[in-house]
């Protein structure tokens, strides 16, 4: 189990899904490492029944992190019709399903989308063109726009061709008529799976030089606290006009001067 805080409530196939979405590059020191660092700050909070959630919005300031698109089952739900859905299991050579109407249909597509192997085989079958879009798509911050899809004559948009290509195999799926992302399952598919593939490796710790012993080490620390100093000055200044005062005498401008000038160099 992972230790520290309440990470001890994590029941163990929790953690050994996260373990497996994180995938074998991100070691079991650093995974556990980073949920101890998150619970710290109330991010990973262990439910009763020992799976692990943020509080409410947590995702909202960070995007999309894994660079995710939104599931075949959001995108059904305007862009996509059941038609299509059975086009795409056919292009991917996978058996329609025995249950009837849509929701079943999109179940399917999402299962073989997020198939390694169906993805991978239907990605090995794309033009140099629908390759060169799908990866464009994959590497876009959000949908990309592509024009003509579903005219029937793709002249004088380019895109549009390899786009319906991808289209027919849900590699691309509509959230608007003209703009098209990756779904969220045919990038894992095409991740092998992982949400992310490859971690990079944790910033160089540098340690700070102690300081020295002796005289040196003492004037240094002194060094730093030098601004301190400019307490004084002003102190005696404030005293230096009081005693002026007391004894019936104004402060007058070149005493006011003077102070100004022992603040001033003090600080300096």
């Amino acid at each position: 189990m992972v230790a520290g805080l309440d990470l001890h409530r994590i029941g163990r196939e929790p953690f050994e899904e996260l373990a497996a979405a994180a995938g074998p590059k991100l070691d079991r020191g650093r995974l556990e490492a980073g949920l101890t660092a998150l619970a710290e700050l109330g991010m990973a909070l262990p439910d009763p029944d020992g799976t692990i959630s943020g509080p409410p919005g947590l995702a909202a300031p960070f995007g999309r992190p894994g660079g995710l698109g939104p599931p075949v089952a959001e995108l059904a739900k305007v862009g996509v019709s059941t038609e299509r859905l059975e086009r795409i299991l056919v292009n991917l050579g996978v058996p329609r399903p025995q249950a009837t109407g849509k929701a079943a249909l999109v179940r399917a597509v999402s299962a073989a989308l997020a198939d390694p192997e169906v993805v991978a085989r239907a990605a090995a079958e794309a033009a140099q063109d629908a390759r060169r879009l799908l990866d464009e798509a994959l590497a876009a911050t959000g949908p990309i726009t592509v024009m003509g899809v579903g005219y029937g004559r793709f002249a004088g948009y380019p895109d549009a061709e390899p786009a319906s290509w991808l289209l027919e195999r849900g590699l691309l799926l509509p959230v608007t008529y003209s703009h098209l992302v990756v779904p969220r399952e045919a990038t894992l598919g095409l991740r092998g799976g992982l949400v992310f593939p490859d971690w990079p490796e944790p910033p160089p710790v540098e340690l700070l030089d102690s300081l020295p012993d002796g005289p040196a080490g003492a004037a240094a620390a002194a060094g730093s606290a030098g601004g301190l100093s400019t307490v004084g000055p002003r102190g005696r200044c404030s005293r230096s006009s009081t005693a002026h005062s007391a004894r019936g005498a104004p402060a007058t401008s070149s005493t006011r001067r003077r102070c100004t000038s022992s603040s001033s160099g003090a600080i300096t």
